[in-house]
């Protein structure tokens, strides 16, 4: 599939070996310098905030508020003013539209079994699933020409001979495969332009599709959980107390919120399946051998329903992650980012952006359901990762 869909084995998810480190190496430093777990990302993911909760102020004391669209604009413009260096308004709501619905219809058809049969990449069964065929085919050309216009959109305008550092992770590629070609050593094998477009891919769809999920599966957890909406209220109302904005230096002192997110996390177990590893060498785990290059899956959900580490697995419980003295308490089996190497890069990003805008989301607006004799439903849409059912709401400002 990654050949017929990707033009070859690239990118940063389905690669391995000398390529993928040294791709994940320059993507750590790229998000580094762009100020990931410092002041610098911190305010970008504020201003975006900003604009948020402008527009649901907007929203406020009408019938029906489309909150999840609402989140995806947002999470959208924070990933896309880190790969592109713009966010989505004005005319550009039309470009995020399309392409969100376009990502969304993507993700339901990865799970198609005639997709699965599709990736043996046997020319004959491109005919005889003539129809998923041509959706995976379309689906590829509309992203990859967009990410190809935003890369040749940069190289117009690239200034190789400027000090100034790169403001976005196209750019700051540009300037690497220019290093790449100028100084040889064999790394102008590693950046090129073509892997480029696929690190656009990766990032992209990584970066708008799980925090949005969980931001709307929090949202409809605490919906359907109106005790734990109203303890997470009192705690705002007794740390922060007026409508401020709510910055990264009030996180320890919200330690419920945080375990709401936690528990937000563990339940909505965004990956249905986890991505496809293999073992780097023969090992014994439980009685059963495994050899080297074995491809396996790591199921996420074992743990985080796994009934001895957390008691009544399908119950939603912040208090889980609280110690007796009210405090946050570290869970070791608490991993919805993965594990070791290959988890989430994207990690420090996601939990900046999830206290962030569900903080000032609770500070500054009170949520219901649109009509609350019939609550949202649980039901989830499958994918490569799991989306809720979409639902609307009904808010109302906190502090007047």
């Amino acid at each position: 599939m990654d050949n017929f869909f990707r033009g070859g084995t690239l990118g940063i998810v389905f690669t391995e070996g000398e390529l993928w480190q040294h791709q994940r190496r320059f993507a750590l430093s790229v998000l580094r310098n762009f100020g990931m777990g410092r002041n610098l990302m911190e305010q970008k993911i504020l201003d975006e905030i900003v604009a948020f909760t402008e527009t649901l102020s907007k929203d406020a004391n009408e019938t029906s508020c489309d909150l999840p669209w609402r989140f995806e604009v947002c999470v959208g413009s924070i990933i896309n003013a880190m790969l592109f260096g713009y966010r989505f308004e004005g005319e550009k709501l039309n470009e995020f539209k399309f392409f969100k619905s376009l990502l969304s219809d993507h993700m339901h058809s990865m799970v198609n079994p005639c997709i699965a049969i599709l990736a043996q990449e046997l020319d004959l069964l491109k005919y005889v699933f003539r129809g998923s065929y041509k959706l995976l085919d379309r689906n590829r050309k509309l992203f990859f020409d967009f990410f190809n216009r935003q890369i040749e959109e940069h190289e117009k305008e690239l200034d190789l001979n400027s000090s100034d550092e790169p403001t976005d992770f196209v750019e700051a590629y540009l300037r690497e495969i220019y290093l790449a070609e100028k100084n040889g050593g064999g790394n102008e094998t590693y950046f090129t332009k073509k892997q480029l477009a696929n690190m656009c891919l990766d990032l992209w769809f990584a970066g708008m599709e799980t925090s949005a999920n969980t931001l709307e599966f929090t949202v409809l957890y605490l919906i359907r959980n109106p005790k734990v909406m109203k303890k997470v209220h009192e705690e705002l109302d007794r740390v922060i107390g007026t409508s401020r904005l709510i910055t990264l230096k009030d996180k320890c002192n919200l330690p419920y919120l945080q375990a709401t997110i936690n528990e937000s996390q563990r339940m909505a177990n965004l990956l249905p399946l986890n991505l496809l590893h293999k073992t780097t060498r023969d090992v014994t785990i439980l009685g059963h051998f495994i050899p080297k290059n074995t491809c396996i899956v790591p199921q996420i959900g074992n743990v985080l329903f796994n009934e001895t580490i957390f008691p009544e697995p399908e119950m939603f419980k912040p208090e889980r992650f609280l110690n007796e003295n009210g405090e946050l308490k570290k869970i070791e089996e608490f991993c919805p980012f993965s594990i070791g190497k290959r988890q989430c890069l994207g990690e420090s990003l996601a939990k900046m952006e999830l206290f962030l805008i569900l903080a000032n989301l609770f500070n500054q607006f009170e949520i219901f359901p649109k009509d609350p004799k019939h609550l949202p439903t649980l039901r989830r849409v499958p994918g490569i990762t799991w989306q809720p059912t979409h639902y609307n709401v009904k808010i109302e400002k906190r502090h007047v």
